[in-house]
Formats: C-alpha cells, structure tokens, sequence
C-alpha cells in the first residue's frame, strides 16, 4: 500500500439564469509510490501518481430533470493495480493490471 495518500476538492453551485442551477466540482487524488506484487518483484514498483475528476450538473431549480457531464482520470495517469510473476525456468514473466483510461460521460437525469 502507499505510503501517502490524499484527496482535494472543491464544489461551487450558482444561479446560472432565473429558474436554472448549476454546480460544479472538481476533485484531485494523489498517491505516492507503492508495491504492486507481494513479492516485491522486478516489475512491481508503482511511481507517485495524480489523478484528476471533474463534475458539472445544470438543471432547473425544481430539480426536474438534471444533465451532468462528468470527467474521471483528466489527466490520463496510467499506473498499475496489481501484478503477477510466474517462474518458467530461469527467466520469469510478469502480468500486470493497469486502470482505465480518461472517461469522459454525459448523463440525463429525470425525476418522476
């Protein structure tokens, strides 16, 4: 497990214009270096990484309906979750899992 880990964020909400909403929010994630694989093999040092979220909600006042775009992993940070080390022999191999890339999603919400 890391050593250090932190989150920081932010929300703002607004008046956007009569009768409309909006809140926005952002949100950034920081972990310091970390062991991959039990045995501490060759390819499972982990760097330091930072990861970027990002949320904007618009909706009437009434909270009708509400559209949201979210953003996850802006930044892009590729780093690993885990990896695996098999002896064949004298060489080994190594496997490793890796997180998802940047996401970028809309959402259309309506309440009944």
């Amino acid at each position: 497990a890391p050593n250090v880990t932190f989150k920081l964020g932010a929300d703002y909400n607004a008046d956007i214009a009569p009768g409309w909403l909006a809140d926005f929010g952002v949100s950034a994630y920081h972990s310091s270096k970390y062991e991959t694989a039990a045995d501490r093999s060759s390819g499972s040092p982990q760097k330091a990484y930072w990861l970027l979220n990002e949320a904007v909600h618009i909706g009437p006042d009434d909270e009708k309906f509400r559209f949201t775009l979210n953003g996850r992993n802006l930044n892009n940070a590729y780093y690993k979750t885990r990896t695996n080390t098999r002896s064949l022999g004298s060489a080994n191999e190594m496997s490793a899992g890796f997180n998802r890339p940047r996401e970028v999603v809309l959402e259309a919400q309506y309440n009944f």
